[in-house]
């Protein structure tokens, strides 16, 4: 049998019963594979990109309804097809839709004009204004969507008040251009995921995730924008729902030398499995811990001589079902005395300074002898500095440059920045922890000269593979002094890459070193950031940085 799936025709339809609240379903459809031999079909499915936790045996048709589906979640498919030797092919190419809607989630909403829609492009995202979304990530799409008043960034007094009938995942979709509220950094998550709108004045609506799973039950409390006029919008809500049944939610810490991964008990968990890799994207195989807690001590796993060290934790439901995973790891970045260009290669619990860059850093009384960070903001650096010593509540905490308050800096995968290690501190590894990332691409605004990024997965990357060139988001030239260019900090000196292009040769999209005498050495490392130096663009562009192992 030749191991070949059809070519994809659609999502048709999703329905929902009248009275079960997961009763909703999505129809898939394909066309059928030519070989004589085929005895049927087998659809897989999951929540994540290429992660299918459960799989349905079709027979020998070209379309199937999956039933069982949760209101509001975003279900990714593959179909294999197999024989009557039970001979299976490879998965056929990766579709999503959304279950319908549970319109019950969102209640009691107040203020009482805005609107529950379904997200959608084409859409106005005001009640009050003509505007439009024009492109929504994948992932987003079809959620449940709180329509606000584009006018009510004047009152700082409102509050936007809702309560749900089930679980659910929130998310603050928040214009760009103004500073998040505390409100908003306090008890969210900045993403690399945004919305863009057709307001000209505005970049992006970037989009905020919830640092945790409101409840069934529980009223939901937003803030005031923040604005008092300008250019500012007020900001929408996105609203997810989820399954009762919970989430592993696994979180990483260290002891001494020790590592140790601990997550959430599962109600209907037979027990649990931790697999190990030096590898993020690793094939479990073989567990080193089978366990009936929710803890596990790898001893030894933050010793110097270790920098990275990934795991796969399994929960085993021990009823037929495909077990619950979640990846996870730590990622190590050696700090010398002096300025080292960073970044993060892994998805943090959270994205303010205390949970990306943990305690290793050392601080002092005054801006001028702690360690600090510094973030390229297109025209300046915005800088932070870490209290210590001065034997008060500030003694660990990150302040703004002149010391008057708390840093609200905040740091996302894709971006680049500067640590800088004081004379007279010790050099310390860096250590980012945090789920390793499984989307299929992350979205890095890149802006016209200098943009400081980073590498978004913790493997290694050839500027060639990351779609710069071929996403149209660097341009280059014929000689390296016109040319879009990569700029990578060596501790003394920088090795610059440059793009050829324009030439109509095969030399186009060719990254040179900077003399031009032959292909640039230049990889992306996790952990490492980057210069992005865009000579020939004229507006932002949105690249998307490809994860090489999506799902795995």
């Amino acid at each position: 049998m030749a191991v070949m799936v059809g070519q994809w025709v659609a999502l048709l339809t999703w329905s929902k019963g009248n009275t079960v609240p997961d009763g909703c379903s999505l129809r898939v459809t394909w066309e059928a594979n030519a070989e004589p031999d085929v005895a049927g079909y087998k659809v897989y499915y999951g929540t994540s990109p290429h992660e299918y936790l459960q799989v349905l045996d079709v027979g020998n048709v070209t379309g199937a309804e999956v039933p069982n589906l949760t209101a509001g979640m975003r279900y990714y498919f593959a179909v294999t097809a197999y024989d009557s030797s039970g001979n299976e092919s490879l998965f056929s190419s990766e579709v999503s839709g959304v279950a319908g809607l549970d319109w019950g989630t969102v209640v009691d909403l107040q203020p009482e004009e805005y609107v529950v829609a379904a997200l959608r492009e084409g859409s106005q995202y005001y009640v009050d204004r003509s505007f439009q979304i024009v492109d929504i990530p994948d992932a987003f799409e079809g959620l449940l969507w709180i329509k606000t008043k584009n006018d009510d960034k004047f009152d700082l007094q409102l509050e936007v008040r809702f309560s749900l009938l089930r679980p659910a995942r929130v998310y603050v979709v928040h214009d760009s251009r103004v500073a998040a509220p505390t409100w908003l950094s306090s008890n969210f998550t900045r993403t690399d995921y945004a919305v863009l709108v057709s307001d000209a004045g505005v970049a992006d609506f970037r989009i905020w995730q919830s640092m945790r799973k409101y409840q069934r039950g529980e009223t939901v409390v937003l803030g005031c924008n923040g604005s008092t006029g300008g250019a500012a919008s007020m900001y929408v809500v996105l609203v997810r729902p989820e399954s009762e049944a919970g989430d592993l939610h696994p979180r990483l810490s260290g002891s001494g030398s020790d590592l140790v991964l601990s997550w959430d008990a599962l109600p209907d968990a037979q027990g649990y499995r931790v697999y190990g890799g030096s590898e993020p994207y690793f094939a479990p195989e073989s567990a080193v811990a089978e366990l009936s807690g929710v803890e596990y001590v790898d001893g030894g796993a933050l010793s110097d001589s270790v920098l990275s060290r990934y795991y796969v934790i399994e929960a085993l439901t021990g009823d037929g079902r495909e077990p619950l995973r979640r990846r996870v790891g730590t990622h190590g970045v050696r700090l010398n005395v002096g300025r080292t260009l960073v970044s993060v290669p892994l998805q943090p619990s959270g994205s303010d300074l205390t949970a990306v860059l943990g305690q290793v850093l050392t601080g002092g009384t005054n801006a001028l002898v702690a360690d600090r960070i510094m973030k390229w903001t297109g025209n300046g650096y915005e800088m932070a500095w870490l209290v210590n010593g001065t034997g008060t509540a500030y003694d660990g905490q990150w302040m703004n440059p002149s010391g008057s308050g708390l840093s609200d800096m905040t740091l996302q995968r894709g971006e680049g920045f500067w640590v800088e290690v004081r004379p007279g501190h010790s050099p310390v590894v860096l250590r980012f922890f945090g789920e390793v990332p499984m989307d299929s691409a992350c979205a890095i605004v890149v802006n016209p000269g200098l943009n400081l990024i980073g590498n978004c997965y913790p493997v290694t990357m050839a500027p060639a593979a990351t779609g710069l060139w071929e996403q149209g988001v660097a341009t280059g030239a014929s000689n390296s002094r016109e040319a879009d260019r990569i700029m990578a900090w060596m501790g003394d000196h920088y090795e610059i890459a440059w793009l050829v292009d324009g030439t109509g040769t095969a030399l186009d999209g060719t990254w040179l070193n900077a003399t031009g005498s032959g292909p640039s050495a230049l990889r992306f490392e996790p952990g490492r950031g980057y210069w992005l130096h865009i000579r020939n663009g004229q507006q932002p562009r949105t690249w998307r940085y490809p994860n090489p192992f999506p799902g795995r």
